[in-house]
């Protein structure tokens, strides 16, 4: 039986994390960092990260007017918009019999994740980050909308006053 132990320091939000082409759900611990315990058979198990722009998704719309009308037309959006990266990470563990990764999710660095601690071998096929241009786009769009959207409301609650006093 080999044993993976699995931490990740930094995760992003709205990452998702397969271990053997399976969604794993990982626990927070004191310090915030993701861990996760895995137990197989297998001598090698693939681990694929990735993260998934709300922007990008097929009807991303629906969302944003959802989060604005709910968040009381956009005063307490708790969204976090200032990183529009698509990060992707893939490799293959060889495992022994007590395995453990640390993996660190770095804002400075050009590739998506760095390896702090393994006593593993990882077969890195895939480690990009890059910036997410369409996502980037639509939140300027969406910006501009909810500005425009309170300045009609300025407008329309001063004309009401306006309209009243006479």
């Amino acid at each position: 039986m080999n044993n993976l132990s699995l931490k990740i320091r930094a995760i992003p939000s709205n990452s998702f994390v397969f271990l053997d082409e399976k969604l794993i759900k990982m626990k927070k611990n004191q310090f915030s960092n993701r861990t996760y315990v895995f137990h197989t058979e297998k001598k090698q198990v693939s681990l694929k990260i990735f993260k998934v722009q709300e922007l990008t998704l097929k009807n991303w719309w629906v969302y944003e007017i959802l989060y604005f009308i709910l968040g009381i037309f956009g005063l307490f959006d708790f969204r976090r918009k200032s990183s529009f990266y698509e990060l992707s990470f893939e490799a293959n563990l060889e495992l022994i019999e007590n395995s453990s990764v640390e993996l660190v999710f770095e804002t400075k660095s050009e590739s998506a994740v760095t390896i702090k601690n393994s006593n593993i071998e990882l077969d890195i096929k895939e480690n990009t980050k890059k910036v997410d241009t369409l996502a980037k786009k639509r939140h300027k769009m969406v910006v501009w909308l909810k500005v425009g959207f309170w300045f009609l409301m300025i407008v329309s609650v001063l004309l009401v006053i306006y309209f009243l006093r006479k």
